[in-house]
């Protein structure tokens, strides 16, 4: 048995905490750059306010409803993400985290007839601890539980999705684009093969599905019939690629002040390459005008570099990023974006060194490993840039709009809530 944690509009719910004049209030939190709308409370949902709708479509409405609107906060929501984590550990050894705001538990060891009994206290427990709203779908396999959890947010409790009668109406409700990991184009494909609903998928010939799409299909079909197939590889596994992008704040037009953004990014990026302990080989770079610019041209590009060694050190793959950057940074033109993206990765205790490398080489290289990780040690003890390279900047001209931002009440501590 397993049960999905899903924390409800887990931004907006993480927003609210330190605002309670809020509650029961329409908010929304915008994206990067307060470019579009990535997470509602319910009562923006009721008034018409889509998911994904851009900032500037919908300016009127807000206004007109008196719609609070924040930029993103992901330091606050990581953070109250990392102890909504913790404290489902209390109820279970195996927590999947699959999302910032959803995780698996398995829920074996539970007595039968209990489930409904823990959901509810995890629900409990994780309001009373955090303030946090979540639904609990509990089913014999992950998927089912994903929908489950989508009928406890609707119910407000936690809904069990065990015995066969109900699991046959839900799976008849249904649409197979509604099913977790199925996409927009196999549930296209699945609707050309006669097949529309979660009901339908699960009595298909399991054999005829591998053949027809693949052995991932094959365990889906499984899962609807309460097979549990699917695992926690996602997490375990790693990334075989990380990118870092952002739409700047602002157009630019100078080749350093674009190189101070790909330093920026690929600190970022390989801080995440050391935190699931891999090394690099391979950096593409690429940068683009705004394309929804009718008045000015339009130019994108992309460059790829192979490094002479696997690395995780900043210093070392920023100088090649920005080098790369160099060649397709093209003068007079105002750049709305750029990013860096990290390839080809190897364990990092456990990869192909280059046969160049002398004893001098190789020692530099661990010295330099040493050193990146107790920057990253210092910057999550004293908080995000404490610790940063001076090619990033000082000005950052270039650092994507953030104009309704609130404080990080939980992560810098002159922005910790004050009692009076």
């Amino acid at each position: 048995m397993f049960a999905l944690i899903d924390c409800n509009n887990f931004f907006v719910s993480c927003e609210r905490l330190f605002l309670p004049a809020l509650r029961e209030k329409p908010v929304v939190v915008l994206s990067n750059n307060d470019g579009c709308v990535i997470s509602r409370s319910n009562e923006a949902k009721a008034i018409g306010v889509p998911m994904g709708a851009p900032m500037f479509e919908i300016r009127d409405l807000l206004k007109r409803e008196k719609v609070h609107s924040f930029s993103s906060n992901f330091q606050l929501y990581g953070d109250i993400s990392n102890r909504v984590m913790q404290i489902l550990q209390r109820f279970s050894p195996e927590v999947d985290v699959y999302s910032v705001d959803e995780a698996f538990l398995d829920l074996s060891g539970t007595p039968d007839g209990k489930f409904e009994e823990v959901g509810e206290d995890i629900r409990r427990t994780v309001l009373q601890w955090t303030g946090i709203p979540v639904s609990v779908g509990i089913a014999p396999s992950r998927t089912l539980a994903k929908l489950a959890a989508g009928i406890s947010k609707k119910q407000g409790k936690t809904f069990l999705l065990i015995e066969e009668e109900t699991l046959r109406e839900v799976r008849r409700r249904t649409p197979v684009e509604d099913i977790w990991g199925i996409g927009r184009k196999l549930s296209a494909s699945l609707r050309m093969a006669g097949i529309g609903t979660a009901e339908e998928l699960a009595n298909t010939n399991e054999t005829w599905i591998r053949q027809k799409y693949n052995v991932m299909m094959q365990r889906k079909v499984l899962e609807l019939r309460g097979i549990p197939c699917e695992s926690g590889e996602h997490e375990s596994s790693g990334k075989n690629a990380i990118m870092a992008s952002r739409s700047f704040g602002t157009p630019l037009t100078k080749l350093e002040d674009v190189q101070e953004a790909v330093t920026s990014y690929t600190a970022r990026a390989s801080r995440k390459l050391r935190e699931q302990q891999s090394v690099a080989r391979v950096v593409s770079v690429y940068i683009q005008t705004n394309r929804h610019n009718p008045r000015e041209r339009y130019y994108a590009n992309y460059q790829m570099v192979e490094l002479p060694s696997y690395t995780d050190d900043t210093a070392e793959i920023a100088r090649f990023a920005r080098e790369a950057m160099k060649k397709i940074f093209v003068p007079g033109l105002r750049y709305k974006k750029c990013g860096v993206t990290l390839m080809d990765f190897a364990p990092a205790g456990n990869f192909q060194q280059s046969l160049l490398d002398d004893a001098e080489t190789v020692l530099k290289r661990q010295r330099q490993h040493q050193l990146m990780l107790v920057v990253d040690k210092m910057n999550r003890k004293l908080g995000g840039d404490t610790l940063k390279f001076g090619g990033e900047g000082i000005a950052q001209k270039w650092t994507a709009k953030s104009e309704h931002c609130s404080p990080r009440y939980t992560t810098r501590w002159k922005d910790i809530p004050l009692v009076n």
